[in-house]
C-alpha cells in the first residue's frame, strides 16, 4: 500500500499542472488519483501529501471561476 500511495502521489504531480489548465478535463481523473492517495495512505499506516491534496482541491473548487 505504501508503493501504491507513493505511485498515486507522483502520478497527481505530474498531472496537476495539466488540471490547473483545463481543470474540467483532467479535474475527474486528478479527484480519482486523489481518493486513490487517500486509502493507499490510510492502509499503509501513513498520512497523504496533504500539501499536494490541498492543491488539487484549490482548483477544482476554482474550476467554475
Amino acid at each position: 500500500h505504501a508503493d501504491g500511495a507513493t505511485a498515486a502521489e507522483e502520478a497527481l504531480r505530474l498531472l496537476l499542472p495539466y488540471a490547473e489548465r483545463l481543470p474540467a478535463a483532467h479535474g475527474p481523473l486528478a479527484g480519482t488519483i486523489a481518493k486513490d492517495i487517500i486509502v493507499y495512505s490510510e492502509k499503509a499506516g501513513r498520512e497523504p501529501d496533504v500539501t499536494l491534496l490541498t492543491r488539487l482541491a484549490i482548483i477544482l473548487g476554482s474550476k467554475g471561476s
